[in-house]
């Protein structure tokens, strides 16, 4: 089962920009290629965890929208 966990929806909005925490930043598309990567890279929020970077451990998990999605994933 292919899912789009980790990756960023394709959508106008979102394309140059992203809300983490209420607080908008915007986006390099030339910058890092998974959401785990953006988050501790790309803002410098390293709560998140790169376990197996499979998604099978569920380290890199985020809420996104409420929901879990397991952010190692590009």
């Amino acid at each position: 089962m292919q899912t789009n966990a980790g990756r960023r929806p394709e959508t106008a909005e979102s394309s140059t920009g992203i809300v983490v925490n209420g607080e908008r930043h915007e986006l390099d598309p030339a910058g890092p290629g998974t959401l785990l990567a953006l988050l501790r890279s790309g803002l410098g929020l390293t709560g998140a965890k790169l376990g197996c970077g499979q998604g099978e451990c569920g380290a890199s998990t985020v809420l996104v929208d409420g929901g879990p999605v397991l952010a190692c994933h590009g």
